[in-house]
Parts: C-alpha cells; sequence; structure tokens
C-alpha cells in the first residue's frame, strides 16, 4: 500500500503543508531527482532518481493547482539532439494533506530545437475570445522557439515560432509549407554558428515576461544587451520592438526579470556581477518600448574582485517586494554569494509596487547577503518557494520536537540552492525581519548521489547545517565528475 503522509500542524482552515517537493536536473548525468522538504524536522531526502534523456540544465512547471497532487515541468536537455521535455510529477501531496500514490516521474513527450538550450519560461495567454492557451519559451545561445502546449495533457505541441538571436539575421519569415524560418533553416545548417552549450557563453540567456505591458525580455551575453519583444496575445510570437544595452561593454546581462507593476526591469550581468535596474517606457502610438538604464548595484563585497565571479541568478520575491541574485565562483576555492535588496514601495500595503517618480527602485542603504557553501560551480540557481499559510500556532507533538515557532516565520520565503560543484541541493529561508548576517540563511541540504560521499566540510556563511551524505547510487555511471552537479531546480507545491 503507497505511503500515506500527513500534516500534523496547520492553521484553522485550510492546511499548512508540512511536506513539499523539489525537482531538480543535473549538469552532468541522464537523471532527474525527486526531493522531499520537512518543515517541521528541517530535513531535505532523495525520493527519486529518474532516469532522464540528458543532462536537464534548466526546468520550469506549467502553472496549475498542485492540490491535485502533481504537475506538469518542462526541461531542456543537453545531449547530442537538443530538445525541450515534458514529465509528469505524481504523488504529491494533494490539499488534503495525503499523498495522491506514491512518487513518479514520467515523460510525456519531447521536441527538438536547433541550439543547445538555456531558459525555459511557460506563459498562460488571455486572446480576444477569451480563450486561455499556454505557450513554452525557449531562449539559448544564436536561436529560441515558442512551441504551443497541450494543457490537458501537458504534452509540448507545434512550434508556433523560431527566434533568431543573431544580429543582422533577421527572420525573413516561413518557408512554404513549413513552420519553420529561412533564418532558422539557415543557423541549424551553418557550421559557423555554435550551436553548442558553448555558444550560451555569448548569446542569448533567458527570456522573461512583463504581463502588465505584454513584453517579454531576452537577455543576450554576446550583444551585451536586453532585447524587448512584444507578445501577441492569439499566436503568443514575439516582435522584436527595442534594445537596452548594458552601462559598460563586456558586463554580459545574462538574466532579466520585470517588477510586478512592469515599470522596472532588474538584470544580472555574468562577467560584472552587478544587478542593473532599467525603467520601462511603454509603447505609444508613435514609439516602442524601451528601457533605459536607472541604478546599478554590486552582488560583491567590497573587498572582492569581480573578474573571479560569474553572475548567475535574479529573482523577485513571491511578494515583489524583495529583489535576489546570485553569483559564483570562478573557481573552486572562490565561494560564491547570494545578496537581496528590498524594493522601493509606493505604499505599505504589501501590493509590491515600486515607487512611483524618479529615484532609484532599489534600497541601497540596506542589503542581505551570504556566501555560499562553495563557488557553486556552473548553478548557484535561486528559485523561490510559493508562498503557503503559516501556522497560528504547534500542536502539542511539534513543541515536544522543540521545534517552537519563530516571531519572524511569518515574513520568511522559502528558496532553492542548487550546487553543481559538490552536488548540494539547499533549502534557504529568506527573512527580512532579521538582521543582514541572518537574513539569508540554509536550513536543510542533500547532496545528489551520483558522485562519491562528501565528508569535507565546505561552510559558508550562510550555512547552518551539516552536508548530509547520500549513498552513492551504482546504477549513476554517466557521471563524468566525482560528484553528480545540480543544475537548476524548482518546487512542486
Amino acid at each position: 500500500m503507497p505511503t500515506q503522509h500527513s500534516s500534523n500542524i496547520g492553521p484553522s482552515g485550510p492546511l499548512c503543508p508540512r511536506l513539499r517537493h523539489i525537482l531538480t536536473g543535473t549538469f552532468n548525468s541522464n537523471f532527474l531527482h525527486l526531493l522531499r522538504f520537512d518543515s517541521l524536522t528541517k530535513s531535505l531526502t532523495l525520493l527519486l532518481s529518474v532516469p532522464a534523456l540528458g543532462p536537464h540544465q534548466y526546468l520550469a512547471a506549467l502553472p496549475g493547482d498542485a492540490g491535485k497532487g502533481e504537475r506538469i515541468v518542462y526541461a531542456t536537455t543537453w545531449a547530442e539532439q537538443s530538445s525541450i521535455s515534458a514529465w509528469r510529477v505524481t504523488g504529491l501531496l494533494g490539499n488534503g494533506g495525503m499523498a495522491s500514490g506514491e512518487p513518479k516521474v514520467e515523460l510525456i513527450n519531447s521536441r527538438p530545437i536547433i541550439s543547445a538550450g538555456s531558459y525555459l519560461s511557460v506563459r498562460e495567454q488571455q486572446a480576444a475570445s477569451s480563450t486561455s492557451r499556454a505557450f513554452l519559451y525557449q531562449a539559448g545561445g544564436p536561436t529560441g522557439e515558442v512551441f504551443a502546449l497541450d494543457t490537458p495533457s501537458g504534452a509540448i505541441g507545434d512550434r508556433v515560432q523560431d527566434l533568431i538571436f543573431v544580429k543582422d539575421m533577421p527572420d525573413e519569415g516561413p518557408q512554404e509549407g513549413q513552420r519553420g524560418s529561412v533564418a532558422a533553416e539557415r543557423i541549424r545548417r551553418d557550421s559557423s554558428v555554435d550551436k553548442t552549450r558553448k555558444g550560451l557563453r555569448y548569446g542569448a540567456h533567458s527570456v522573461e515576461f512583463d504581463d502588465v505591458h505584454s513584453l517579454a525580455y531576452v537577455a543576450h551575453l554576446g550583444r551585451n544587451s536586453i532585447l524587448v519583444y512584444s507578445v501577441d496575445p492569439r499566436s503568443g510570437q514575439l516582435t522584436l520592438q527595442s534594445e537596452a544595452h548594458s552601462p559598460e561593454a563586456g558586463d554580459g546581462p545574462r538574466h532579466a526579470v520585470a517588477s510586478r507593476d512592469g515599470k522596472w526591469v532588474f538584470a544580472v550581468t555574468e562577467h560584472t556581477s552587478y544587478v542593473d535596474a532599467y525603467r520601462l517606457s511603454p509603447a505609444t502610438t508613435t514609439s516602442t518600448p524601451t528601457l533605459r538604464h536607472a541604478q546599478r548595484l554590486t552582488i560583491l563585497p567590497p573587498t572582492a574582485e569581480a573578474h573571479s565571479y560569474r553572475g548567475d541568478t535574479i529573482r523577485l520575491s513571491p511578494s515583489g517586494r524583495y529583489l535576489v541574485a546570485t553569483t559564483r565562483g570562478g573557481k573552486p576555492e572562490v565561494k560564491g554569494w547570494v545578496r537581496a535588496w528590498k524594493l522601493r514601495q509606493s505604499s505599505d500595503d504589501g501590493d509590491g509596487e515600486v515607487a512611483k517618480g524618479q529615484g532609484p527602485p532599489l534600497d541601497d542603504s540596506w542589503s542581505w547577503a551570504c556566501q555560499t557553501p562553495t563557488s557553486g560551480g556552473k548553478a548557484n540557481a535561486w528559485e523561490w518557494a510559493a508562498k503557503q499559510p503559516q501556522p497560528q500556532k504547534l500542536n502539542a507533538a511539534a513543541r515536544e520536537d522543540g521545534q517552537e515557532k519563530d516571531k519572524n516565520d511569518d515574513d520568511d520565503d522559502l528558496a532553492v540552492l542548487t550546487d553543481d560543484e559538490r552536488g548540494y541541493v539547499s533549502v534557504m529561508r529568506f527573512s527580512p525581519s532579521r538582521e543582514r548576517s541572518a537574513g539569508i540563511r540554509e536550513v536543510a541540504r542533500a547532496q545528489l548521489p551520483g558522485g562519491k560521499v562528501d565528508d569535507e566540510d565546505r561552510g559558508g556563511s550562510c550555512d547552518l547545517v551539516e552536508p548530509s551524505a547520500q549513498i552513492p547510487l551504482s546504477a549513476h555511471n554517466g557521471v563524468t565528475s566525482e560528484y553528480e552537479g545540480a543544475s537548476h531546480a524548482i518546487w512542486l507545491d
């Protein structure tokens, strides 16, 4: 009989989930890993290691009701044939706190893409007819794609657009009888255009959306800029509108996200570890939407040398009030950093909107920072957990376990941080009400099973737990180094 798990803490009304799930890919093995976090015991446990299609470098989930106990996840695949794939994860905890069966991660389907994938975004769009459609967007190196999604099954459907990020190679439209484009076909056949994962170092690296203004932002390392696209609400296709160049040559914008109100775009630079804020000038009847640089802050402490680090991820908190960015050490002996800032508010009612007017959007008088346990390798990728209701009080069993509720927990958010160097997957807690040194801290950690057991202390300033050594699995014979490196992870519930 399948094991049933239930929460033993919760407020009156809906249960506060004690157990939550994380799915992670790797950079150097053909596995997806499903982990479970117990918020009461502060433990992170590996549940499944699933043979997959190749190293899965980036993940994204289809928006949906996690209360049903399942999610649809999409993944980039670094293999001889670059592809993206769809997976169904079942056996999660439903609204009643009960598992819907044994956990499973099953392949739905996959689609080939032109270049090595880097980043995925899933977007549901409301057309004029009030019908809703979902699209999957991929950006990686010289090219990207837009795919329609079959929302009942989660399968990746038809490719509706090829995206070309090579400068001075405009898309000349679809070839007769084909869904592809002339420019995409030229790139596919052109051996001088690097379509391998190395091409990500000087190509497009992310695609994110501003739902307020129906815009998409693509951060491009090689062009040293952020590309601004309009989004067709019916077809999901993108049209290039403008390009915003980074303040200094060689910055290399890697990831970019829009504020909740759409007034600002924040980018992290790979080569200089800066966070840049851009003010959006929306489209008018006589002008296209454009970005203008407004603020620059560094992720690094004052004594650090930027050339020793590589900026990585940037994310708004679930409330939209805080911004977190990460950077990686360029060598194993250089540990990475996580830093967070508060967005200036237009009000105190919790709507997460940044202040109107001419002032910079980020409060540079205060930030929270911590040093990660390792360099992060190719990862140090940060993803927030969705906000869940907080328990009003703990029951007797929880108090006996010594898990007294912290008075600051109501303001806290959870996140997952991945490490490629040692294969760590860490649950992080961000507590803005705490002092700087304790505002970002690790609460649980697991090590992926494909490499050797880690018995070395690799603690950083946000490291509060002992490394948990998983027993290596002999089936993980595809690992190309002594550790199985975690790439990108997402929360499923």
